[in-house]
């Protein structure tokens, strides 16, 4: 019987200390301190009556950014999970300022961006947007750069590229408009491209 015993309570405490030690390294190995960059490039317009549209360039993060928070005259009003946001009910007779600042799955949060002061506007001209590359009936292989020429009359908040009516990445913000289309990835023959502001 202590036979037994003593081979019952060897195989308990070596898992115990597998288990401790698998605990321990992936508590330290999971530790992320570091904060997103600054959002930058960021803008406000008005976007209807009672509307403001609030874009900027994504901010970057050693393991990923998981959204952003926008800040109207310093209030929290949102988070965002893309670069831009739609601030609606607003007075359309007063102006309001923006700020936006990035934060990760850790919690960690960057510094709030410049603020930038709209006003709500109604704007009854649409954006315009022509494809630019690559040419109509062109033949192309492997990656390429797709891109756009879009105008508007008081600003132009991102240009959606697509591919046979699916989206191609994500809305793009800035100028020059373009996103890269891996052609390997789709089957050979015709397909279409277009681009929507």
């Amino acid at each position: 019987m202590h036979s037994q015993s003593s081979v019952a309570l060897k195989p308990l405490s070596i898992a115990g200390a597998l288990l401790a030690a698998l605990v321990f390294v992936a508590g330290c190995g999971s530790t992320d301190s570091t904060p997103p960059t600054t959002a930058t490039d960021v803008f406000a317009v008005g976007a209807g009556n009672t509307s403001i549209y609030v874009g900027w360039a994504a901010s970057t993060d050693n393991v990923g950014v998981s959204g952003y928070h926008v800040y109207r005259d310093g209030v929290l009003v949102g988070t965002s999970l893309t670069t831009n946001y739609v601030d609606n009910g607003l007075n359309p007779a007063q102006t309001y300022a923006y700020t936006v600042d990035a934060f990760d799955v850790a919690g960690n949060v960057s510094g709030k961006s410049q603020a930038v002061s709209a006003k709500p506007a109604s704007d009854s001209v649409a954006p315009t947007v022509s494809m630019s590359a690559p040419a109509d009936g062109a033949t192309v292989s492997g990656s390429l750069s797709v891109s756009a020429d879009a105008s508007d009359n008081v600003r132009v908040a991102g240009v959606q590229f697509l591919l046979d009516g699916s989206n191609l990445g994500i809305d793009d913000t800035k100028s020059p408009f373009a996103v890269t289309w891996d052609t390997t990835l789709v089957p050979n023959g015709p397909h279409t491209l277009s681009a929507r502001p």
